[in-house]
């Protein structure tokens, strides 16, 4: 059983408010965006290499341009400010018999120790984007064809500090 469905939404862009784990909000400008029941994926405007995943439940507004954003943000800022807490952002725990992940776009050595970690975490690792993966972690030199193919399944993306955070705390920090 997997933890997202198959079925994604792709968009060019895509403007929002979002409310950090950090207790923090931001204005987000995302491009080159995949959608799924549970993230939010995409590029930060103006920075191909600024790939983030954004959990939906703590998107507190959308917008249709980049104009609106500056006042959607002060709007919430002001409406929300001390007001905004965890509780009132719904946490989605999915069933599944294994937790699947990806490694692409490593050194040999790096991907070894990536590995080693994940197994220790008992984690299942796949040679490939498989049908049921649950997170690709993504290195310098990683294949944009793969990155596709795991948006497209809605597979969570993550850089290489912020896979380790997972391990460690269970979150997917931001921005790493």
């Amino acid at each position: 059983m997997s933890n997202h469905t198959k079925e994604s939404a792709l968009a060019d862009v895509m403007y929002f408010v979002y409310f950090s784990l950090k207790g923090e909000l931001s204005a987000v400008d995302l491009h080159h965006v995949s959608v799924s029941d549970t993230h939010i994926q995409g590029f930060l405007h103006g920075d191909k290499s600024s790939f983030r995943t954004y959990r939906r439940d703590r998107v507190v507004d959308i917008v249709d341009s980049a104009q609106q954003l500056p006042a959607l943000y002060q709007e919430v800022y002001e409406q929300l400010q001390h007001k905004i807490t965890d509780k009132d952002f719904e946490h989605r725990v999915h069933p599944v018999h294994t937790f699947d992940v990806h490694f692409t776009g490593f050194k040999k050595a790096d991907k070894q120790a990536l590995i080693a970690l994940a197994d220790h975490h008992n984690m299942v690792v796949r040679k490939d984007v498989t049908k049921y993966l649950n997170l690709l972690c993504y290195g310098y030199n990683a294949s944009l064809r793969k990155l596709d193919l795991a948006r497209e399944q809605n597979v969570i993306i993550v850089n290489e500090p912020q896979f380790k955070a997972f391990v460690e705390t269970g979150e997917i920090p931001e921005v790493q």
